[in-house]
């Protein structure tokens, strides 16, 4: 990866997220596994291509820091603090670095940044899902896990709402706590083994022929039906049905229905290999794709999904 300065940030900022690194054959990330399969190969073909700006790393400068600091006030603990994780599954290594885990608690814990909306939508599926998977590998080497917790330092935190919001986060810092058990162990191995079929596939197709991320790895919004009383400019009422929309609309004749088409909101903000994605080119219309992209709501290829649960 291509670290540049635009904004000619102190030289230690840019040291601090610069680093030399190669991919290995069959070797993934946790992180990794759980991103779609196009953008995880499409990153691991075009590492070399893709650019980034120190500017654009803060909050990685920032995470790095907290685990720094964590790390340095735990060195005495009994407990493991920036423990590295591999195991072998189905051919393929598994590895992660576990912020912390409590013998006494058999719990991991692991350190996040985040907008303060992520916690208010309680959008927590990844980060639990990335957890569930240290505790599924720290089983298989041996370590007890009853429970897994996420310590979420909230970046956009607002005091003021806060306080005449009794449903908006308190304080900054927010505490998610999930049990692991059997059930969860069943069901994250699941995942795994899905995430690993997929992986086998997406190895051998060409970058032209990758299937789409699924709509919730994409973070797609979805289509919304707003139904507008003319001179009027908000919504008499928001619908994510076309039907029951039009169907209200048709109550009053100064009633009409204003489609809003959905955002893939990773693709367009967020995604580091977009530039060499075919679902992308196609969203902007720079590229023809496969008939399956065509296919309005289409998840052609069922490898790509994951278990719901």
């Amino acid at each position: 990866m291509k670290i540049t300065n635009k904004k000619k940030l102190p030289k230690p900022l840019v040291r601090s997220v610069e680093r030399e690194y190669k991919y290995k054959k069959d070797r993934y990330s946790v992180s990794s596994l759980l991103n779609g399969s196009t953008e995880r190969i499409l990153k691991r073909r075009h590492y070399d291509e893709i650019e980034k700006d120190v500017s654009e790393l803060v909050w990685a400068i920032f995470g790095n820091s907290v685990h720094k600091l964590i790390e340095h006030h735990t060195q005495d603990s009994k407990d493991l603090s920036e423990y590295k994780l591999e195991y072998n599954i189905d051919g393929v290594t598994i590895s992660g670095i576990i912020d912390y885990y409590s013998f006494k608690d058999k719990e991991i814990i692991d350190y996040k940044s985040s907008s303060v909306w992520k916690v208010v939508h309680k959008d927590y599926e990844s980060w639990k899902n990335q957890l569930y998977i240290y505790a599924y590998l720290m089983n298989k080497l041996g370590f007890e896990v009853k429970s897994v917790k996420n310590i979420v330092f909230l970046k956009d935190h607002s005091k003021g709402k806060a306080k005449f919001d009794k449903k908006y986060p308190q304080t900054p810092l927010k505490v998610l706590r999930f049990d692991f058990n059997d059930k969860v162990k069943e069901d994250i191995e699941k995942l795994i083994k899905v995430k690993i079929k997929a992986i086998r596939q997406a190895e051998k197709t060409p970058d032209k022929d990758l299937p789409p991320c699924s709509e919730k790895e994409r973070w797609y919004t979805g289509d919304k039906y707003a139904v507008m009383k003319k001179g009027k400019k908000r919504a008499v009422k928001l619908y994510t049905d076309k039907k029951q929309a039009y169907k209200r609309a048709q109550e009053d004749d100064s009633y009409y229905v204003q489609e809003r088409p959905g955002i893939n909101k990773k693709c367009e903000e967020y995604c580091d290999v977009k530039e060499f994605c075919p679902f992308y080119k196609q969203m902007i219309g720079d590229e023809d794709l496969p008939f399956w992209y065509t296919v309005k709501g289409l998840e052609f290829f069922p490898f790509s999904l994951t278990p719901n649960y």
